[in-house]
């Protein structure tokens, strides 16, 4: 149940529209009809767009044989109301983005089929579904990050971080479980865990503005926060350049982190008078970041000459049953405007 790509979430919903299509012998004319809902007003989930457009390719489309029901809601009380609503209009299937619509949605039915998107805790523990491998009954999903593997990345990413921020919501019911492994995450890793609660816009401002005064290097934020201010976070966190990982809300696979930089450990070094070419690759590497960067430069020594530096500008990877597979590292490499001399004389 590892998120890989949008069109695996589109395979999903049509097998599970297949239910209706095989009973009913694909009666002609029949509009199928999804519920889809998400908290979180200020953005839509990154995989929407090509959830729609993946089921458009595999020949369901709206207007002609799909009807496409989407709700964006401020809160698990009107994502309540919403799963209701969904199951007195008796729609085939039910899309839920993230825990909040999860919850909202397995109260609600136990006929209608369901299945989960961008969660941000185990489901399992969570009680939505008996196991990963055999979700039973009428819940099924893509699941693909843990908030320990969030913490675990950046000390990999920043050997020298010490003080991590940690903003929750104490009142989403995840926030406990989330807040307990972040924490032996961090023990774990000799980290210096700062605790933060928010539960609004104005929270969430309050606790980035003193970050620098706390010495913050680096962010992770769990619970229901993720999803209902996923691009202020976002932002705050760019404008002061601290790292912070995303989950699988990206609507790709595994984890990476949004900065613009890391730390002063990870900017481009002083370059001596000279004029550059740049190019980037993407190395990758199952067993360290370090390691798929040195993939890259070794790649890009093969074909060119003069390289001088690199910048890492972006890092993801894959997750498998729970552990980190795979690192993948978008790399910058200079290497010096030569002239027919010099690359006589290289």
């Amino acid at each position: 149940m590892k998120l890989a790509r949008p069109a695996t979430a589109v395979a999903l919903v049509l097998s599970l529209l297949a239910a209706p299509l095989a009973a009913e012998a694909q009666q002609a004319g029949r509009v199928y009809r999804i519920g889809l809902f998400h908290v979180g007003l200020d953005h839509v989930p990154p995989a929407l767009n090509g959830l729609r457009e993946g089921l458009k390719g595999l020949g369901y489309e709206e207007g002609k044989n799909l009807r496409w029901d989407f709700r964006n809601l401020p809160d698990e009380q009107a994502a309540q109301a919403t799963a209701r609503e969904f199951v007195r209009q008796r729609v085939d299937v039910i899309v839920a983005f993230e825990n909040q619509t999860v919850r909202a949605a397995k109260a609600a039915t136990s006929e209608i089929a369901i299945l989960f998107l961008h969660v941000l805790t185990d489901p399992v523990g969570e009680g939505f579904v008996q196991s990963l491998t055999h979700p039973g009954g009428n819940i099924t999903g893509i699941f693909g990050d843990v908030p320990a593997k969030r913490v675990e990345l950046l000390k990999e990413v920043m050997p020298r971080l010490e003080r991590l921020l940690l903003v929750f919501d104490p009142l989403d019911p995840t926030s406990l479980q989330e807040l307990a492994a972040v924490r032996a995450a961090a023990t774990a890793r000799k980290l210096q865990l700062v605790e933060r609660a928010a539960g609004s816009h104005a929270d969430i401002e309050r606790v980035f503005t003193s970050a620098k005064r706390e010495n913050i290097q680096a962010v992770v934020v769990v619970s229901g926060l993720v999803t209902k201010f996923s691009s202020l976070v976002i932002r705050l966190a760019a404008e002061r350049r601290l790292p912070i990982p995303r989950n699988t809300c990206s609507g790709r696979s595994g984890l990476y982190i949004r900065s613009e930089r890391l730390t002063k450990e990870r900017r481009r070094p002083p370059m001596p008078d000279k004029t550059y070419k740049i190019i980037e690759l993407v190395g990758v590497s199952e067993e360290s970041i370090q390691q798929a960067i040195r993939n890259a430069v070794a790649r890009a020594a093969e074909s060119l000459k003069g390289l001088d530096w690199f910048e890492m500008t972006e890092v993801r990877g894959l997750v498998k049953d729970g552990k980190v597979s795979q690192f993948q590292v978008k790399v910058k490499v200079g290497f010096r405007s030569m002239s027919e001399q010099e690359m006589r004389g290289a």
